[in-house]
């Protein structure tokens, strides 16, 4: 019972994180800018905040798979 809990506070933590990332203090902050060659800085942040909370999960669950 006590990993359960374990897994859903780091369930918890990771949700708040992508609330805090993509939320508009974060997204202001690269909003207006562009790289040289055109890309918009938002839309590699966003991809790359996506990623990292997909790969966080999935080591997550990886962890608790293997422990039982």
């Amino acid at each position: 019972m006590k990993f359960h809990r374990l897994y859903l506070q780091r369930l918890t933590a990771i949700m708040a994180l992508a609330i805090l990332l993509f939320n508009f203090p974060m997204l202001g902050i690269v909003s207006d800018k562009f790289l040289d060659n055109g890309w918009p800085v938002s839309l590699l942040y966003l991809f790359a905040v996506w990623a990292l909370l997909i790969l966080a999960l999935a080591l997550i669950s990886r962890k608790r798979r293997a422990d039982g």
